[in-house]
């Protein structure tokens, strides 16, 4: 069974010539690649003195990567095709509980590959909640079920804008994409 994963943060000095992708996963993580794919390129010119090119790869191996070896820029990838190849397989309704950023991205991410999705969120729609936001603000009467914590739009609704945007992990282009 083949295993997929993405590696980031790469850095290759921009004049390297002779820089080997397996050769620098197999000394750092000790992982034998069997197939490996540039997903990202970026310059990073920051320094003019040293500039690098940092980049994100796929790797394909032959058998799971021990998770101690694994830092915070390895992670497992699915493939999109192998989604699809389990989604002809499995067609079960996944649920999807909160309907904030998480739970919204997750559900169309899983309807995008085919899964019937059913999202529950204990609280109001965003219009029913500003209601009793502004009530709790006027008045301090707290609807225990539906307040700045819970709803459509989860707790970042009336958040101070303080979201990390994770602007370098896979997916990020997806994302992008949907929100534009």
């Amino acid at each position: 069974m083949k295993h997929f994963y993405v590696i980031e943060n790469i850095k290759v000095s921009a004049g390297a010539a002779d820089f080997s992708f397996q050769k620098f996963i197999r000394d750092k993580y000790r992982i034998d690649v069997a197939r490996l794919t540039i997903d990202k390129k970026a310059i990073d010119a920051r320094n003019k003195a040293s500039i690098n090119i940092i980049y994100r790869v796929i790797i394909e191996v032959n058998s799971a990567i021990d998770k101690s070896l694994m830092d915070k820029n390895v992670q497992v990838y699915i493939p999109s095709e192998i989604l699809k190849i389990q989604n002809k397989k499995r067609m079960e309704k996944i649920i999807v509980i909160g309907a904030g950023p998480a739970g919204l991205f997750a559900a169309l991410r899983l309807i995008e590959h085919g899964f019937k999705v059913c999202i529950l969120e204990r609280g109001k729609c965003v219009e029913d909640r500003a209601a009793d936001v502004k009530l709790m603000n006027d008045s301090g009467i707290l609807n225990s079920e539906s307040n700045v914590l819970f709803g459509e739009g989860g707790a970042g609704t009336w958040s101070d804008g303080k979201l990390t945007t994770r602007i370098n992990k896979p997916g990020i282009d997806w994302f992008f994409s949907k929100m534009v």
